[in-house]
């Protein structure tokens, strides 16, 4: 079973602290522990469980970065792990708009070099608690283009809730999903969150996420 390559470079751009540009070149670390590796509303681990470590080096908004990840397609599958290499610019304006523009490669160990994707992420602040955001994440060998809404309230400096809703032309469903985090300290955050598809069964999934600032220069 090969489904379209995930947006991972969508969940690394959201799952990744934010950059500071004070610094020239930095390099981040760190690793997701999730009871489900879903994306787009689909399964990726049979409904298992999943660890997700990525290293990433960035100068200057200009970044680099590999991210893998334990898969089970099921019984038709042969994948064990999937690794993804990404590259691409970030940045933000003085009003708070912010923009990531990237590709991302799929790679498994056994079907090997699956697909790309060319990926843009778009965030803007509405007052001082909520962002809105859309992705759009196009695939140019299946000419298949995934996009998504998003929205995030922050409650307090400690919990935030947050959602979207997307359409994916190559899996031809919609899908979305709504969710609470919560931050632990500098390095580690919680996630509780439901997913859902026009075409699938609902999931709930609970993730765990460190992140670490590894060298800063």
């Amino acid at each position: 079973m090969k489904i379209n390559g995930l947006v991972t470079v969508v969940a690394v751009a959201i799952g990744v602290p934010q950059l500071a540009a004070a610094q020239d070149f930095n390099v981040y670390g760190g690793v997701t522990a999730t009871t489900n590796y879903v994306f787009r509303g689909v399964t990726f681990s049979d409904d298992g469980p999943a660890l997700q470590p990525y290293l990433e080096a960035e100068y200057k908004g200009f970044y680099a970065g590999i991210w893998a990840s334990n898969v089970d397609f099921g019984p038709d599958g042969t994948d064990d792990y999937e690794v993804d290499y990404y590259i691409g610019y970030r940045g933000e304006t003085s009003g708070g708009f912010s923009y990531d523009v990237n590709y991302a490669r799929f790679t498994f160990d056994d079907t090997g070099d699956c697909c790309g994707e060319f990926n843009l992420v778009l965030g803007l602040p509405v007052g001082e608690k909520t962002e809105v955001s859309a992705v759009f994440a196009y695939d140019p060998d299946a000419n298949a283009l995934a996009s998504a809404l998003g929205a995030s309230y922050a409650i307090n400096d400690l919990w935030s809730v947050s959602a979207s809703f997307g359409h994916d032309e190559l899996l031809a469903h919609n899908y979305w999903d709504a969710g609470v985090g919560y931050t632990i300290n500098d390095t580690t955050s919680l996630d509780l969150r439901y997913h859902d598809t026009s075409d699938g069964d609902s999931l709930f999934v609970a993730s765990v996420s460190f992140d670490f600032t590894l060298l800063s220069r």
